[in-house]
């Protein structure tokens, strides 16, 4: 659960969405962009994603293992969506672009009721402790 609330908390983390939101502006407003610069940043995104999964690889700390699973799937998402924009980059179909977005906004969805599972369970430990 203390990753959980690490990862959530961390900022980079939370702009996922919106990197993702000025990537997808950027490609389709022009074509003037370096392609393999942007295969590379795109790369670099996804390399660290696969980091941050491969630390929910350890088995969850007892109650945790649903807050982990949904984790995995939003950083998942995430990856997809930064996929969508690579295949973007080599075929130049915007309605990856548009997956690209959906996927991203399903992922911070998730994120985002993590974070709310994560602050309502501080808030009870912390009534818990006052008793």
């Amino acid at each position: 659960m203390e990753r959980a609330i690490n990862l959530v908390e961390q900022e980079p983390t939370l702009n996922l969405l919106e990197l993702i939101y000025g990537l997808v502006e950027r490609l389709m407003l022009t074509t003037e962009f370096d392609l393999d610069e942007m295969h590379d940043f795109v790369g670099s995104v996804r390399d660290n994603l696969d980091e941050v999964r491969a630390q929910y690889d350890e088995p969850a700390p007892q109650g945790a293992q649903a807050v982990q699973e949904l984790m995995v799937e939003s950083l998942s998402l995430f990856d997809e969506s930064f996929e969508e924009i690579t295949l973007f980059l080599d075929d130049k179909d915007e309605d990856r672009l548009r997956r690209a977005v959906g996927l991203g906004e399903d992922a911070n969805d998730i994120l985002s009721a993590v974070e709310e599972v994560i602050q309502n369970n501080k808030h009870v430990l912390a009534e818990m402790a006052e008793v």
